[in-house]
C-alpha cells in the first residue's frame, strides 16, 4: 500500500540517511526507529485521511457528472475517476494488510471482507476467560495476566542445579560425530551477502515482527537503500558471535535473517556429521 505512494521512497531515504555513532547493530537499529517513527508520522497525515479523501473525490465527481457542459468536463471526469479508482485501490490493500490475508481477487473490491476478517482476528485473539491453577475460572484482566505470567515463570525459571561442567561431562560421554577439519572450515566460512539478500526476500512481506513492527516488504521494496547496513550488521555478527542483548532484542529484522541462516548451518553440520 505504502509504495503507491511516490512520496514513499522519499520518506525511506531521508530516514535512512540519518547516521550516528555507534557499532554497525547500534547504528542499523538507531535508523528503524527512525524510519519508524517517520513512517508513523506520515501514515498519520496521508493514511489517516484516506476515507475523508474518498469521500471528497466521490462528491466532486457527482457534482461534475451533473454539470458536464464542455468537452474539457469529460476530461476531467475521467481523471477523477482514475483518482477514485487509485483511493479505493490504497483502500482496499490497507485492509488486506491489517487482515493479513496472503491473497486478494484482482478486480475485484474486497474491502468489506478484509474488515470483517480484521474483527473475527481480533475477537479471536481476545482471552475472556481463563482456569486457574485451582481449577476455578475468571475473567479478571488482571488475574489472566498474572496466571500467564506464573506460568511462564514457572515453566522458563532458571532452577536447574547441574553445572556447566557436569553437562558438558555427560556431552562428552556420548558417542556424538566429530567433524573433520575441512568440514569445519566449510562451516566457518563467512556469511555472503546472497545468503543474506535470499534471506531477506523469502520472508514473509507483510508480516510485521515486534517489538519494531516492520514488515520486511519495507527492506524487500528498498533493498537498494537498506542492502549496505542490514549485510554488513548480519556479516559483523555472524564474525563475532555475539552482541548485546538490547540490540538483538530490538532489531527484529537481524533475528528474522539470522535464524534461517543459523538452522541452515544446523542442517548442514547434521548432514556432514551422518556421513
Amino acid at each position: 500500500m505504502w509504495k503507491t505512494y511516490p512520496s514513499c521512497k522519499n520518506v525511506v531515504q531521508q530516514a535512512w540517511s540519518n547516521n550516528t555513532m555507534g557499532s554497525r547493530a547500534y547504528q542499523l537499529m538507531h535508523k528503524v526507529k527512525r524510519i519508524r517513527k517517520d513512517f508513523i508520522q506520515w501514515n498519520r497525515e496521508v493514511f489517516g485521511i484516506l476515507d475523508k479523501e474518498i469521500q471528497q473525490k466521490m462528491k466532486q465527481l457527482q457534482d461534475l457528472q451533473n454539470n458536464i457542459t464542455l468537452v474539457t468536463d469529460i476530461a476531467k471526469e475521467r481523471m477523477l475517476r482514475e483518482q477514485i479508482e487509485t483511493l479505493l485501490l490504497r483502500e482496499e490493500m490497507m485492509w488486506a494488510q491489517k487482515a493479513r490475508s496472503d491473497w486478494i481477487l484482482k478486480g475485484d473490491r474486497n474491502t468489506r471482507f478484509f474488515q470483517t476478517i480484521v474483527k473475527q482476528r481480533r475477537a479471536r485473539s481476545r482471552i475472556h476467560c481463563i482456569n486457574k491453577d485451582d481449577g476455578t475460572p475468571t475473567k479478571d484482566p488482571v488475574e489472566i495476566e498474572r496466571v500467564f505470567v506464573d506460568r511462564f515463570k514457572a515453566a522458563y525459571d532458571n532452577s536447574t542445579t547441574n553445572s556447566v561442567e557436569s553437562i558438558m561431562e555427560q556431552l562428552n560421554t556420548l558417542p556424538i560425530p566429530q567433524l573433520s577439519d575441512q568440514q569445519c572450515c566449510h562451516l566457518n566460512r563467512p556469511v555472503t551477502i546472497r545468503e543474506i539478500e535470499d534471506t531477506v526476500f523469502q520472508l514473509g512481506p507483510h508480516k510485521a515482527p515486534r517489538p519494531d513492527g516492520i514488515p520486511a516488504f519495507l527492506f524487500q521494496q528498498f533493498w537498494p537503500t537498506v542492502k549496505h547496513d542490514i549485510c554488513s550488521t548480519v556479516q559483523a555478527f555472524f564474525y563475532s558471535g555475539t552482541m548485546m542483548p538490547f540490540l538483538m532484542k530490538n532489531l527484529s529484522i537481524l533475528r528474522a535473517i539470522a535464524v534461517p541462516i543459523l538452522k541452515s548451518q544446523l542442517e548442514e553440520i547434521g548432514r556432514l556429521s551422518s556421513n
